[in-house]
């Protein structure tokens, strides 16, 4: 119990750590970039967008009044789902609600969760990567920059990627991460 009521708080914040439904009807999202000096192989984290806005957040479960206990109840049943992969608390104006990451029957689940629940702030998201494949991405990434002397590479389970964190991206720096092109790799930090 004590747990479930820990779960009910999160809100904003990424899955980041180191060690669906129908789509939405909304417009995609177009992320402002700036302009940069030089162009690299692996793309920066801030000009990806967010698999979470592929979900349908004006649903059943979108009400004026949250109502927690089916929140819960929600987030006990889809624990029990048998494809669950992790998961997060929504963040921004999604806060207050929970992404449950499955690597297979989002909609089935979400439509018990409708069914069950409606009100809860739950949505089911389907993921096509894992939590061991990103990590195992995160091992790679880390020994192609061990000359860099950077802090291990970040997994993040909600956006399905490996995140490179530099204070500043050199063209050089950047360069050492070209055989990561197409993969799930993101470079975080300012370009010089």
């Amino acid at each position: 119990m004590a747990m479930t009521s820990m779960l009910l708080g999160c809100s904003g914040g990424d899955d980041e750590t180191a060690s669906s439904t129908a789509p939405s009807t909304t417009a995609e999202t177009v992320v402002a970039v700036p302009a940069r000096a030089f162009e690299t192989a692996v793309p920066f984290c801030d000009e990806l967008p967010d698999p979470a806005d592929s979900l349908d957040w004006s649903g059943i479960q979108r009400t004026d009044a949250p109502l927690p206990a089916q929140t819960r109840d929600a987030l006990i049943l889809a624990l029990d789902f048998p494809y669950v992969v992790d998961y997060w608390g929504g963040t921004d104006d999604r806060e207050g609600w929970i992404v449950i990451g499955v690597s297979g029957g989002a909609v089935e689940l979400q439509q018990l969760i409708d069914l069950y629940h409606p009100g809860a702030r739950v949505l089911a998201m389907p993921l096509d990567w894992t939590a061991a494949e990103l990590h195992a991405l995160a091992d790679e990434v880390d020994t192609a920059t061990a000359s860099l002397g950077l802090d291990p590479a970040v997994v993040s389970i909600s956006h399905g990627v490996v995140r490179v964190q530099l204070d500043t991206v050199t063209e050089e720096r950047a360069a050492l991460l070209d055989g990561f092109a197409e993969r799930r790799v993101c470079l975080d930090g300012e370009p010089a």
